[in-house]
């Protein structure tokens, strides 16, 4: 049974749903609602998800996937990857409501043949002159590295450089097989960014995917923190699940950083929580996995992971991806505190 399920709701511990928050000096540029202490969610699924699938276009005809929401100007804005004649590009599309969405008919960041392609996991944050997307995408010799790109409008981007902003490390190292997720708050005059990595090519159930950490005065020059990786898979903890990779930071009410990840258990994905007072040591969640696939036959029967998350009003507005086996789509649910 699914977590997120229409017409039934479940309890659980205060989720690492707030992502895209702006507080205790940690921002990522948006204007954001107070965030009331909450120790008890209760989550429920929109009963008709998905509510961004694929197909309409050559560019995302096969999958629709890694959304990335933020609340702007009136309108919910989304950065996803859109998967078409084998290649992954970013998409953009607007909603007045988080539910119906109005995609845009082309990608708003696409390949650059062989030299950067297979772009995932677009990550924006809005700044003084506009828009950061940070993504990930694949280098000529085929490793997933991380890019960045900006925008005065959030839909025309421009590469910042042919170079990554944060690469892999050095053979040996943990991060030496690929850097994928950037994650990012400005946290104390300080960028830091949390990403998924590991010493090979990305797998679904790799026992070395972890999570780093790096930081940086000005968002484009980055240093690792020399004692990285920061969370490592713990199938103890975590429920069995051998791999992880974080979805989304965020700063709560009382300073400490919340992260959700995902973890795989060799078949599908689940979605766990952790936090910390510095970003660097995590305490897990003690109910870990705290977010399952759904049936068998549902839309996300083999994978819930990828969320992105915005509080507005009370109300947590989670947009995560599904999997059924075969395409990956995009779903929808909400939370409040429990009374």
């Amino acid at each position: 049974m699914s977590l997120f399920q229409s017409s039934r709701k479940h309890l659980i511990g205060l989720a690492g749903v707030v992502a895209l928050l702006c507080m205790a000096g940690c921002e990522l540029g948006l204007d954001q609602d107070e965030i009331p202490i909450c120790d008890i969610l209760v989550f429920t699924e929109y009963e008709f998800n998905p509510v961004l699938s694929g197909g309409d276009y050559s560019w995302n005809s096969s999958h629709i996937v890694w959304p990335h929401v933020i609340y702007d100007n009136g309108l919910y804005k989304m950065w996803f990857s859109g998967l078409g004649g084998g290649q992954y590009s970013i998409g953009y599309a607007t909603s007045v409501d988080g539910i119906d969405w109005n995609m845009r008919a082309q990608p708003v960041l696409e390949p650059l043949g062989t030299v950067e392609y297979f772009l995932r996991e677009p990550f924006v944050m809005k700044v003084e002159t506009g828009y950061r997307m940070y993504y990930a995408a694949k280098d000529s010799a085929g490793v997933f590295q991380i890019y960045l790109a900006t925008s005065t409008d959030g839909i025309s981007w421009e590469r910042y450089s042919s170079e990554p902003v944060l690469g892999v490390g050095e053979p040996g190292e943990f991060d030496y097989g690929f850097v994928i997720t950037p994650r990012v708050l400005f946290c104390d005059g300080t960028y830091m960014m949390w990403y998924n990595c590991s010493t090979g090519p990305p797998t679904n159930a790799d026992p070395n995917a972890s999570v780093g950490l790096a930081t940086s005065p000005d968002g484009l020059s980055w240093t690792k923190y020399g004692s990285n990786p920061v969370l490592i898979p713990d199938p103890v903890a975590d429920g069995g699940l051998i791999a992880i990779g974080t979805n989304s930071i965020s700063i709560l009410p009382d300073d400490r950083f919340e992260m959700f990840y995902h973890g795989h258990d060799g078949l599908r994905r689940f979605i766990c929580r952790a936090w910390s007072s510095d970003g660097i040591v995590w305490t897990r969640d003690s109910f870990n996995p705290i977010i399952n696939p759904g049936d068998s036959g549902t839309w996300n029967a083999y994978s819930s992971s990828s969320a992105s998350v915005l509080l507005q009003s009370d109300i947590y507005h989670i947009w995560f991806c599904g999997d059924t086996g075969y395409t990956w789509t995009i779903g929808y649910g909400t939370a409040q505190c429990a009374q």
